[in-house]
């Protein structure tokens, strides 16, 4: 559903799915396209002026996690299995893939300048993979980190240099991507699994996360 910001009135629905939409995320306004991923194993691009499928693909592992890259160029899907799948944007077509986890991804994110993919998955593990070359460059983890099964998605500040990532002991991990290290966990806010966080883009000190009771 498509809601209309300055009014928040439903602008139209797009239908075609059959199960559970996973993620979706916008690429530019030129474009005008939306893309999302859905547990009956697709992934659909779609035309936000028409609301119409540009592209639809199946797999055999459901896609979980998308992101678009900032030149709009390329987006990333991550999958059940663990595979991180990057696809060309201008004529949706995939280019190239990895096994990146030995589970699910549950959140992916391309750096500021679109040079690497970050993925967070049901591993307990973050890595940071080149876009390029596709090749995993970083591992980060935490003894105390245990990334919810159902969604775990991250946050990275405006800098790009931190990311935040909640866990099930209510925690919120703080990693340092520059120097590819843990920074901190802040605990104490929560009392149940922290399952989303998104740092607040004009406070490069505040990040807003939510539990599993909402």
């Amino acid at each position: 559903i498509l809601e209309a910001r300055d009014t928040l009135r439903t602008r139209r629905k797009l239908q075609g799915h059959t199960d559970r939409v996973n993620n979706c995320k916008f690429t530019s306004a030129e474009r005008n396209q939306l893309i999302s991923v859905i547990s009956d194993r697709t992934l659909k691009v779609w035309a936000v002026g028409t609301g119409k499928v540009c592209k639809s693909f199946a797999f055999s592992s459901a896609p979980h996690a998308i992101d678009v890259s900032t030149n709009d160029n390329y987006f990333a899907s991550g999958h059940k299995n663990g595979e991180l799948r990057v696809w060309s944007l201008t004529d949706p077509k995939e280019v190239q893939r990895l096994k990146v986890h030995t589970d699910q991804i549950t959140s992916l994110k391309f750096s500021r300048d679109g040079s690497q993919i970050i993925t967070s998955s049901k591993d307990h593990e973050i890595k940071i993979t080149e876009v390029r070359t596709l090749q995993t460059v970083a591992t980060l983890e935490h003894q105390d980190l245990n990334i919810p099964a159902t969604s775990g998605k991250f946050a990275l500040a405006g800098s790009g240099k931190y990311l935040g990532i909640g866990g099930t002991n209510g925690s919120l991990f703080l990693f340092d991507l520059e120097k590819r290290a843990f920074e901190e966990e802040f605990t104490g806010s929560h009392t149940t699994c922290v399952f989303g966080a998104d740092w607040d883009q004009s406070h490069a000190s505040r990040v807003a996360t939510i539990d599993s009771m909402g």
